[in-house]
Formats: structure tokens, sequence, C-alpha cells
């Protein structure tokens, strides 16, 4: 009997040994710092405050995505506004409105029969989008001067991604989405808005 009871003991400790050479050998979730958004000064606009407004409206479910990037659209666009915008004057506002952060999920065609079998086919793409509104408005919410710009991203990815994989691709989307709004934005407001730059 007490060699049995041994036995079993031995098997269990071996048994839970493997599961936690299994747990220990999965890669731990990768963590995202906040997107860089550029190393150029503030915009220096000649008015009191800097509201940011966020209308978009996540829907949470397919074939959107954008609920599931580890740093959001949605997040940097907002940050924008805060770190890019500079409020020195005395009255009035400037206000971004963020339109749209979406990104959307569209599963593609494989081949079939033994090339399909053998390729690691391109499974998926996804397509990011955001619209940005900037607004000078005077002191009674009027808007006197605007400029506003969309940039749009896509990646495909293969179908034998990891879910660590296709966070930092979601990453890298957000990263050149928001690198390419900020490039438009930062060119239309010296376009429209000149006379209230500082």
């Amino acid at each position: 009997m007490a060699r049995r009871n041994l036995g079993t003991m031995a098997a269990l400790a071996l048994l839970a040994g493997m599961l936690g050479a299994c747990q220990t050998s999965l890669p731990p979730p990768p963590r995202f710092a906040d997107i860089a958004l550029g190393n150029e000064a503030p915009i220096r606009l000649n008015v009191a405050t800097v509201d940011v407004v966020d209308e978009y409206l996540p829907p949470l479910k397919a074939p959107n995505v954008d609920h599931e990037f580890p740093v959001k659209i949605a997040t940097t666009a907002a940050r924008w506004g805060d770190q890019r915008l500079r409020a020195v004057g005395n009255s009035g506002s400037v206000r971004v409105t963020i339109k749209d952060a979406s990104a959307i999920a569209t599963d593609l065609p494989k081949t079939s029969g033994l090339t399909g079998m053998f390729t690691n086919q391109q499974a998926v793409r996804y397509d990011a989008r955001v619209e940005m509104i900037v607004e000078i408005r005077d002191d009674h919410g009027f808007a006197v001067a605007s400029a506003e710009a969309t940039a749009t991203r896509s990646r495909t990815v293969p179908e034998d991604i990891t879910l660590n994989g296709r966070d930092r691709v979601f990453y890298e989307m957000t990263e050149a989405l928001m690198k390419d709004e900020d490039a438009a934005l930062s060119k239309n407001i010296h376009a429209f808005m000149q006379r209230y730059i500082q």
C-alpha cells in the first residue's frame, strides 16, 4: 500500500511539473507604450483653451476590431489634441473632434487543395481609419476656421499569427495611422489657420 501511495504521489508530482513547464513556456503578453506623436514643437494657437471631443462610438462587435487594439486609435487621437496643440491666447478655443477611429477585419479567400494545405496564407485584412476636425471657435462657440484630415492604413496577417503577433500588428497600425494623421492635420492647420498661429 505504501509503495502504491508513493507511486501515485510521484506521478502527481511529475504531472504538476509538466503543467508548470507548460505554463512558464508561454511568452508573456507584450506591453505597449503610449504612441509618440512626433518630435515637433506644439502648434501655438491664439486661443484660451484646447478641447478634445471624441464622437466615435465603437460598435464593440465584428467586423470591428478597434476595441481589441492594445493602444486604442481614439485614445491616441485624443492625446494628439492635448500634445500637439497649445493654447497661448486669452479668448476663444480650439476644438478637436474625433469623428472616426475604427478598424475593421475582413476574412480573405484562401487557396484550396494541396497548395493551400502547405502554404501559410494571408487570412485576414485589417483596415484602420481615423478622421479628425480641428476648429477655432470664438467666445460664442461659433467656428471661425477649421482644418480636417483623414488617414487610413491596411495590413494583412497570416493564418498562423499568434494573439501577441496580432496585438503587435494593431499597435504598428495605430502608430503609422497617427503619424499620417499628424502630418496631414499639421499641414492643413498651417494652411487654413495661419492667422491664429503664434
